[in-house]
């Protein structure tokens, strides 16, 4: 039990310390955290309307629309995912049971997470494909990337 701890302990501090290293003074990020989501250019923390000035400012005219459509399919999957949440609780814990809102609270809210998750990648693609653009790269060349969120540890690589 203490080597599996250990060995998931090592491999979190190898992934962070391998995020804070690709990460140049230019180089756009989006942290999601309990609290909403945080924003940053390099190691220095942003506001979001600076952000997304940022964003706009780009000579690529497809970044900002695809961030700020993310931000909307995200926020929608919270309203969606806070509904259903709420009809499955009611729906479980009223007397008597009511197991068609049961049932539709936990459709709602699937679907609520999906939609929350898809608004999620569709704005890393965005900051994704502007760290591309400053970095001198074209939108589909080769790249290792980390994908740190609040209760998900990815890693991918494309070619």
């Amino acid at each position: 039990m203490t080597r599996s701890a250990a060995l998931i302990c090592t491999l979190f501090l190898i992934i962070t310390a391998a995020h804070s290293q690709t990460a140049g003074k230019d180089t756009l990020s989006i942290h999601d955290g309990f609290f909403g989501m945080s924003f940053q250019q390099g190691d220095r923390d942003v506001s979001s309307s600076e952000f997304k000035n940022l964003l706009k400012s780009s000579p690529d005219t497809t970044i900002y629309p695809l961030f700020s459509s993310g931000g909307t399919i995200s926020t929608m999957g919270d309203v969606l995912g806070g509904i259903g949440g709420f009809g499955l609780g009611y729906g479980i814990t009223s007397k008597p049971s009511r197991t068609a809102l049961t049932v539709a609270g936990g459709v709602v809210a699937v679907v609520g997470i999906f939609l929350n998750v898809e608004g999620g990648r569709k704005m890393q693609k965005a900051v994704l494909q502007y760290n591309r653009m400053t970095q001198g790269m074209s939108p589909h060349g080769s790249l290792i990337e980390l994908d740190r969120r609040s209760t998900l540890v990815a890693f991918s690589a494309r070619f």
